[in-house]
């Protein structure tokens, strides 16, 4: 969305809720994945369908000592989203 120039009106309704985001995060986070990939991917649509008019979309996940079978200090997965509009 960027920033906008002096000349830009800003409408409120085409902004992303930072409140709204939190509860799309939290709501996916309370279903059991097996996979850090099947979440990020859910949070990226959860947040496309709440509001279809953005762009853009990057979501990241890290677990702290995931269950590998050995020490490893976290796991991270993250996608990347461009959305056509229009």
């Amino acid at each position: 969305m960027g920033i906008p120039s002096d000349k830009e009106i800003i409408v409120l309704e085409n902004s992303v809720n930072y409140e709204g985001l939190l509860h799309i995060v939290r709501g996916q986070f309370e279903q059991t994945r097996p996979l850090l990939e099947e979440l990020v991917q859910s949070i990226a649509a959860a947040i496309k369908a709440t509001y279809p008019h953005i762009e853009y979309v990057w979501v990241s996940a890290k677990k702290n000592n995931p269950p590998l079978g050995y020490e490893i200090e976290s796991s991270e997965v993250s996608i990347e989203q461009c959305y056509n509009i229009g």
